[in-house]
């Protein structure tokens, strides 16, 4: 059984607060806001393309507030936000996700800083609850991630980075694998110019399944060099490599790879990026695959109050053997509108495509139109 993750932040929270030095009295600010909107759906059941489809108009109200905690040495950020979904066509279909994140950042001395943090949701949308662009079957997910990291700044050209992280996926879907990550880490930095710098760093992880009450393990270590340019105050550029080496089901040696690209304009910014990662397959098997992401996003800025982006990426996900053999397409557009200080719109698209040619997965195809209106009333300050 599956330790509870929270409850490890919980403590490590509490823990770090009676070890850092006294701070002056803090000011406590909670922010309430509300979002309402409105949403179609072209495939609200999730349904595979050899599936009857249902769509349907959704309609969403999401309350939420958020805490800040600010001294002089930490800074705490709590927040909480349910949303109802509320299916005009299909009530059969309504239901609530919950979200919760929380976070701390310490200064424990000029030189040494940690930020302890955890994030819980329970939704049924597996693109939310994991981070492989894998579409799954309309159940509900838990899925929670606790992190600890900690920064040491050994001369102003070295640092020292070193985390540990516990992620759980917890899926309703009988047939699928919940699954548990464990990780911790630890990477050097070191800044050649101030606009070039370089890491390595080695990670060990480990995975556990757990299909109809047997645990399956593996584990993964994973040896990183990185290099980070910023060829000018508006152009940064990353790309990194590792060898992974698994045990635990069978010896395994792979790779990993990436590269990114960011361009600020006057009044937009350009992102691209590659990566190629050891990842699980959101719960489909109890195995590791491999997971490929291109994606290229333009945010512009088109007044003082608003704010468009267009997005796209392409994903592939594949194991050996080829049980999940896995493409996805996702694009789409995005508009905000900041009306009053307390009022804020927004509308947009998203487009997924995902095609199986594995035994496991399916085709899935989603359109998605929404508008939104989000409340920020007032705050309070303690």
């Amino acid at each position: 059984m599956y330790l509870n993750s929270g409850k490890i932040a919980a403590t490590a929270l509490t823990a770090l607060s009676l070890c850092l030095p006294a701070a002056a009295a803090a000011e406590v600010v909670v922010k309430p806001a509300v979002t309402a909107g409105i949403r179609y759906d072209s495939n609200a059941t999730i349904s595979a393309a050899n599936e009857q489809k249902k769509d349907d108009f959704i309609v969403t109200l999401s309350p939420q507030f958020d805490i800040i905690n600010d001294r002089q040495k930490i800074v705490f950020d709590f927040m909480y936000r349910v949303t109802g979904l509320y299916y005009l066509k299909d009530p059969q279909l309504n239901t609530i996700n919950h979200f919760v994140t929380a976070d701390m950042k310490a200064e424990y001395s000029q030189t040494t800083k940690f930020d302890i943090s955890d994030s819980f949701s329970y939704l049924r949308q597996s693109l939310l609850a994991s981070q492989t662009n894998i579409q799954t079957s309309r159940y509900n997910i838990m899925a929670n991630t606790a992190t600890l990291r900690m920064e040491h700044e050994f001369t102003p050209k070295t640092s020292m980075t070193a985390n540990i992280s516990d992620n759980v996926l917890k899926y309703e879907d009988p047939a699928a694998y919940d699954t548990r990550t464990d990780s911790a880490g630890v990477a050097e930095v070191y800044k050649i110019t101030p606009a070039t710098s370089t890491d390595a760093g080695y990670t060990f992880t480990n995975y556990s399944f757990e299909p109809s009450g047997s645990t399956k393990g593996i584990q993964t270590h994973t040896l990183r060099l990185g290099l980070t340019e910023q060829f000018s105050p508006t152009l940064t550029f990353n790309i990194f490599g590792s060898a992974v080496y698994q045990s635990g089901a069978g010896n395994s040696r792979d790779w990993e790879s990436g590269a990114s690209v960011t361009k600020a304009f006057m009044r937009s910014t350009l992102s691209g990026g590659y990566a190629r990662t050891v990842a699980t397959t959101s719960g489909l098997t109890n195995t590791l695959g491999i997971n490929q992401t291109y994606s290229l996003s333009y945010d512009y800025r088109t007044s003082e109050r608003s704010d468009a982006m267009i997005y796209g990426a392409y994903s592939k996900n594949r194991t050996s053997p080829a049980s999940v053999d896995l493409e996805s397409y996702n694009a789409g557009l995005r508009w905000a509108y900041q009306i009053r200080e307390w009022l804020a719109i927004g509308a947009g698209y998203d487009h997924f495509d995902q095609r199986s040619r594995g035994s496991v997965g399916t085709d899935v195809r989603r359109d998605q139109v929404y508008v939104s209106a989000t409340v920020t009333p007032y705050e309070w300050r303690f």
